[in-house]
């Protein structure tokens, strides 16, 4: 068991770091979907500025030749400065699809700084496209970052796919919320929860010292009202101390717990050792030791130590006051 003083200090230290848990899934829970919503709005804004753009540039059909992508007469596959010039404006990436492969694209893949080219598209966002001939919409990993991603088809004059343009929208304000601000949250909820605990432990630490000198006072006169050896010792100190109610360590009781206790207040609380009080109960000095040390972790006794000429320092154990 431990002493009241550190128990208070882990309770608190647990209460407020399950309620720093809770704030951060109720956060979490809250602002991810609004923030999810405003990233696709701005995805949709995004790859009609670059729908937008494409025309401005490349007035005419789209058309499909011989595994090459043409709007109007213009060549699109590796036509990189069109793409960037669209990530310039929106700060978004774009690739642009000749059916299944990629023909341009910001992104970069590999090693060697090569543009991503020939890649496929998503299986759920080609099927999407291809299949119903309606914009898909939904979430990707580009560059190693989370974004937003539109795929829109690309139609020539005859009504056919024959492409997809893709825009990826990258939000570091979702990033920072979504996943930076919990670890913020969670540090300075562990932080909080220290300090409260340490100023609980500091304010418990200074209610027993004012308990203790007081009540230990009180009980040499006690004994001296009883005849024979009945004697009513007033316990409420060491109650305030020991919740009896919880399990004790193993191989403590509180029975002799109390006995100890009972020796350590004859003659006023005088000093005594491991020996003294073994001899007073005949029990061994590891048995005594251990309840003493015990006693001296919850803060009950002070522990002073001499030193002989030779050998191991003597402790000495007295009832703070």
């Amino acid at each position: 068991m431990r002493s009241p003083k550190n128990r208070v200090t882990l309770i608190v230290i647990g209460i407020v770091a399950l309620v720093t848990m809770v704030v951060i899934l109720v956060f979490h829970l809250q602002a991810k979907p609004i923030l999810l919503m405003n990233m696709e709005n701005k995805a949709n804004r995004d790859i009609a500025v670059a729908e937008a753009i494409i025309d401005l540039k490349y007035p005419g059909s789209w058309q499909a030749k011989e595994g090459v992508l043409y709007k109007g007469q213009t060549k699109i596959n590796d036509n990189f400065v069109l793409v960037d010039y669209i990530k310039e404006l929106t700060g978004a990436s774009c690739s642009i699809y000749l059916n299944n492969r990629c023909v341009s694209t910001t992104v970069i893949g590999g090693d060697c700084d090569a543009r991503a080219v020939n890649r496929p598209i998503p299986t759920e966002a080609r099927s999407k496209v291809f299949e119903t001939g309606q914009n898909y919409l939904g979430q990707a990993v580009e560059e190693g970052r989370f974004c937003s991603a539109v795929y829109k088809p690309i139609i020539n004059d005859e009504g056919q796919i024959i492409g997809v343009l893709y825009i990826g929208t990258q939000d570091t304000l979702y990033e920072s919320i979504i996943y930076g601000s919990p670890i913020t949250i969670g540090i300075a909820g562990l932080i909080l929860a220290v300090l409260i605990a340490l100023t609980a432990r500091f304010l418990v630490t200074r209610k027993l010292d004012k308990i203790l000198p007081t009540e230990i006072s009180r009980l040499p006169k006690q004994e001296q009202a009883h005849d024979n050896n009945d004697k009513d010792v007033d316990f409420e100190m060491f109650d305030a101390v020991f919740d009896l109610e919880q399990e004790l360590p193993k191989g403590l009781n509180s029975l002799t717990l109390k006995e100890i206790f009972s020796v350590l207040l004859e003659d006023g609380g005088k000093e005594v050792t491991v020996k003294d009080v073994s001899e007073s109960m005949s029990l061994s000095t590891v048995t005594v030791r251990r309840y003493l040390d015990y006693m001296e972790e919850c803060g009950l006794v002070d522990v002073e130590q001499e030193y002989g000429a030779v050998g191991r320092p003597l402790k000495i154990y007295r009832l703070k006051h």
